[in-house]
């Protein structure tokens, strides 16, 4: 119970202010109004087809998404300090992305748990 408590405040906490943000920014909403109303009916309609037909799939795409959103998250605050150094250069950029993916990688990969969760379901 506490476990749900705790992950329901943190998704909160993560989700709520990019929602405060993409449909509470009059100029942002209406440079990407389709995309911020489609998008989530889409996402809801995908999630109800998969839960009722009742296909693991979903699992596997949420999985792999979240490493990608949490590497690019990584790799935007990289970004972030590049900037904050004045290095723009495409190299920097192009290492990296590499390193964020390697790292993101080897923790996928190297995780026994996550690891075997993943190929025991599929």
């Amino acid at each position: 119970d506490i476990y749900v408590f705790v992950a329901a405040f943190g998704a909160t906490g993560h989700h709520l202010p990019g929602m405060i943000r993409a449909y509470g920014d009059r100029a942002l909403f209406e440079r990407f109004r389709w995309r911020f109303i489609f998008a989530p009916i889409f996402l809801v309609a995908i999630c109800v087809a998969f839960t009722w037909w009742d296909m693991k799939g979903l699992i596997l795409v949420v999985f792999f998404w979240g490493v990608w959103h949490g590497m690019m998250q990584t790799y935007g605050f990289c970004r972030i300090y590049d900037a904050k150094m004045g290095s723009f250069a495409a190299l920097t950029r192009r290492l990296d992305f590499a390193t964020c993916g390697i790292w993101f990688g080897a923790a996928v990969l190297l995780s026994s748990q996550r690891m075997t969760d993943t190929l025991e379901t599929y």
